[in-house]
């Protein structure tokens, strides 16, 4: 189906009741476009960008069969950016920042930089955009107790940290208040930034917990509804303080995971929306972002499994040794060292058996990781 014709059928299928005026100024200039998976909605500026936004869960809903995303970027379709400009010119700087590099008709240049970036902080969209199948957070956020692998039943009460040292890598330090978060929390945060990384930071990304829910895996009922919203809760009130050490330019970040959320119950309509900070561009540039598969997480069945991918996944190819008590910081856990050392080779195991490393061996009380292909996403 062509996009300009699907575009057709949700109008009329979501809109025919919307006050006139609102329909002139913000869907009647909507450009449509598809991209493999993605239905896109090009804006002509942000403040469109901003009222589709809302509409957005109700607009994915409303997708056929083989679309299973919408994205909002601002600028024009690739198609008639080619018209306007000549057959070799591009999609827009804008609309290839607004809309990811993974659905530009042909990708910017950009050389991938190691060091710690200088952001375009006022502009607040990323450089580095991650494609679907793939979930991003800050490296060093991952290379922290911040995430621990503890569980905890819904409603149960868990540890409350204060300006608390977390354990981390050597080169920063990290301090968090509020009350610990795990494993699952971090699934939220990913899957919140999924949704951004599209979207300018600043400005307000929509969804329900039910669309929520499923991308993440979830069923979509009331218990898994609860749970998620104690995640965004929680996000929203633990604030860290990132400090960079041994840098030519001293670095700090001091934030709440969230910057806000809001929440809209309108009949049996749960609308939900977050922010989060343009500052947090900086903690997710180029070589300092890490990248992990979402399929191949999904594949591990325990937390320490899924914590050492992520954690893996902000190195290199070449892993150097790490005490297994070491280890044991890191993730945060409150099992004893005999009970985690246990765990710790099951959860290597099950990193082998899904081809994600290939081998490993404890020696020395040191763990020893072979990876033949690159542990780090780029």
């Amino acid at each position: 189906m062509k996009p300009e014709h699907l575009w057709k059928t949700i109008k009329e299928q979501l809109f025919a009741n919307h006050d006139p005026d609102w329909l002139a100024t913000n869907i009647a200039p909507l450009k449509p476009w598809i991209h493999d998976y993605c239905f896109i909605l090009y804006a002509p500026n942000i403040f469109v960008s901003e009222e589709v936004a809302v509409v957005r869960p109700d607009i994915r809903n409303a997708l056929p069969d083989g679309l299973t995303e919408v994205q909002i970027a601002i600028g024009d379709p690739p198609a008639t950016k080619a018209i306007k400009s000549g057959p070799s010119a591009g999609a827009s700087e804008d609309t290839r920042k607004a809309s990811g590099t993974d659905i530009s008709p042909r990708p910017p240049q950009r050389s991938v930089q190691r060091s710690r970036p200088t952001q375009n902080i006022e502009e607040g969209t990323l450089s580095h955009v991650w494609p679907r199948d793939v979930r991003a957070m800050p490296a060093d956020l991952l290379r922290s107790s911040l995430f621990t692998i503890n569980r905890y039943g819904m409603g149960a009460e868990r540890p409350r940290r204060h300006k608390t040292l977390l354990f981390s890598m050597s080169n920063f330090e990290l301090r968090a208040t509020g009350e610990e978060t795990n494993i699952f929390d971090a699934d939220v945060q990913a899957q919140l930034l999924h949704y951004q990384r599209n979207q300018p930071f600043g400005t307000k990304v929509w969804f329900s917990l039910r669309e929520l829910c499923l991308d993440l895996d979830l069923h979509a009922n009331g218990e898994n509804f609860t749970r998620v919203r104690e995640s965004i809760e929680r996000l929203r009130s633990t604030e860290i303080e990132l400090n960079y050490k041994n840098e030519d330019r001293r670095i700090q970040y001091r934030g709440q995971l969230i910057a806000s959320f809001l929440r809209i119950e309108s009949g049996q309509a749960d609308q939900w929306s977050v922010e989060f900070s343009k500052d947090l561009i900086v903690l997710l540039g180029p070589g300092v972002q890490a990248r992990y598969h979402l399929e191949t997480d999904r594949k591990l069945s325990s937390n320490l499994a899924r914590y050492l991918l992520r954690f893996y996944s902000t190195h290199t190819n070449h892993v150097y040794p790490i005490k297994v008590e070491t280890m044991r910081q890191f993730t945060g856990t409150t099992t004893s060292p005999k009970h985690f050392k246990s765990n710790l080779k099951n959860a290597l195991n099950e990193l082998v058996a899904i081809e994600e490393i290939d081998s490993w061996e404890i020696k020395d009380d040191k763990i020893y990781i072979v990876r033949s292909k690159p542990l780090r996403l780029t």
